[in-house]
């Protein structure tokens, strides 16, 4: 998982330097089409992937008990 994530991160690093290199400015602009709207998407699906881990996380560990001493 982790693994997939570095090589997700480092493709898109690898098309914004291409990017900056064609335009100039570091602008994400393909045919036309930001690639804003498909950062958003993937953000997305990441924060729900993460939100699913420590949910089975919190699963694993179980309810947590607070004591206090009086």
């Amino acid at each position: 998982m982790e693994r997939a994530n570095t090589l997700l991160k480092a493709t898109k690093w690898m098309e914004w330097k291409r990017c900056k290199n064609e335009t100039g400015d570091g602008r994400m602009e393909r045919e036309g089409e930001k690639l804003e709207e498909e950062e958003e998407e993937e953000e997305e699906e990441e924060e729900e992937e993460e939100e699913e881990e420590e949910e089975e996380e919190e699963e694993e560990e179980g309810p947590v008990v607070v004591v206090r001493d009086r």
